[in-house]
């Protein structure tokens, strides 16, 4: 979840090129670039917050209020396990209604997994793998 700003940026000035998008990350003053990042989490905190049933419930569990936080340690010990992926419907992990999912059983679990994507993932998981 991207700020307005950097959703601007990546669309308007860096485009798809990679070359674009070096030349401009070397020019970028640090400061920026943190504040950036903070913002970006903060708007991604709260997007999960009102969004996802899991992080809603563990966020109620730690008694923590998701407007409050700016940064990662302000999440105290809050995390995801491999039991909380095994035990809670995968649907309660989502922030977004999926637009694509596949059903797996190529793993040791006897349980089969089901991975979401949105057409958005998917669309640039393809020109990641064809730029490489």
């Amino acid at each position: 979840m991207r700020n307005a700003l950097s959703n601007l940026l990546d669309r308007v000035v860096l485009g798809e090129s990679p070359t674009r998008r070096l030349w401009f990350a070397r020019r970028m003053p640090d400061r920026y670039v943190r504040n950036t990042q903070k913002l970006d989490f903060r708007t991604t905190v709260r997007w999960v917050a009102s969004r996802s049933a899991f992080y809603r419930r563990k966020f109620q569990e730690h008694r923590i209020d998701p407007a409050m936080v700016r940064c990662p340690a302000d999440l105290g010990n809050i995390f995801t396990t491999s039991t909380d992926l095994l035990t809670h419907p995968v649907e309660d992990f989502l922030c977004d209604r999926p637009q694509l999912g596949f059903e797996t059983t190529g793993t040791l679990s006897p349980k089969s997994k089901k991975i979401f994507f949105s057409l958005d993932e998917m669309r640039d998981g393809r020109s990641t793998i064809a730029s490489t």
